[in-house]
């Protein structure tokens, strides 16, 4: 659910529940109950947001790194000719540490999915690779 959907859901709501309680089809107890619920939806999907933009920003913010990381294994690799298997470990680990972060971010978006289960556990039996093109689907 994007931010405008969630913002006019949580309006309409709103002014359903005071009409509501205006026409006295609502008790003040109930009303105040309904104003609880819809602060707790939203909450939680504020709070979904903001931890999906932070591991954006740390994955940004990591990003330069991996590259250099990735750069001087190349370098290692020409200047000391070190082992191919060794090279293949090292992107292999950085890979999975990329895939970590768009995993979670993936499985934040999966809490939207009709099918939770079935979606978190495709999510977990994907691959590095599978992950990156997952997150450039859904991310276009």
């Amino acid at each position: 659910m994007d931010q405008y959907t969630l913002a006019f859901a949580t309006v309409f709501t709103i002014v359903l529940l005071f009409f509501l309680h205006q026409f006295q089809l609502l008790s003040l107890r109930g009303f105040i109950f309904g104003l609880a619920a819809v602060a707790l939806a939203f909450g939680f999907s504020w709070f979904r947001s903001y931890r999906k933009r932070q591991l954006q920003k740390e994955l940004a913010r990591r990003e330069p790194e991996l590259q250099r990381q990735e750069k001087r294994l190349q370098e290692l690799q020409e200047r000391y000719d070190v082992a191919k298997e060794e090279i293949r470990e090292a992107e292999e680990a950085l890979k999975r540490e990329r895939a970590r972060y768009l995993k979670e971010m993936l499985e934040i978006d999966a809490e939207k999915s009709e099918n939770l289960p079935l979606r978190r556990e495709q999510l977990n039996n994907m691959s590095p690779e599978e992950v990156f093109e997952e997150y450039q689907r859904v991310k276009d």
